[in-house]
């Protein structure tokens, strides 16, 4: 009978992990590698698109005036703080935004749910931060309907 040694290349971690190396405990001031990087990557990376998803709702008061939606529009919302008249046009612009941004969610739902299957979350949010911080930040640009 020969007797095996235990294997010698089993990683060391600062955290104490179980038998699947995973951490068994949280210490969110340490960013030691892997767990604690990727536990606080993961929640920047939430907070952001969280935060980009939802820049643009509280400024809609704002950007439907400059953006020449309201029917009484014309003036400067910041030093002549009117109320918007909304009309068809507008309410109709505002429900497809609306519309677009939910049916826009639930298919990329779907979407990501198949491709983390497959490609991993690590990869895959990464990926998709990285691609739509192009368009978070051509909101900005928008200048007309």
């Amino acid at each position: 009978m020969v007797a095996t040694s235990p294997p010698t290349d089993v990683p060391k971690y600062t955290l104490p992990v179980d038998k699947d190396n995973k951490a068994t405990e949280v210490r969110i001031h340490n960013f030691s590698r892997p767990h604690m990087r990727a536990f606080h990557f993961a929640w920047m990376s939430f907070f952001l698109s969280f935060f980009a998803w939802f820049a643009i709702n509280p400024m809609i008061v704002y950007v439907r005036v400059s953006i020449g939606l309201c029917e009484n529009g014309g003036w400067d919302v910041l030093t002549d703080p009117r109320q918007c008249i909304c009309g068809p046009a507008c309410n109709r612009t505002l429900q497809n935004g609306n519309i677009i941004n939910v049916v826009g969610a639930i298919c990329m739902r779907l979407f990501m749910g198949t491709w983390v299957e497959n490609s991993g979350p690590r990869f895959s949010m990464a990926f998709i931060v990285i691609l739509f911080a192009l368009p978070v930040a051509g909101i900005g640009l928008v200048t007309s309907s």
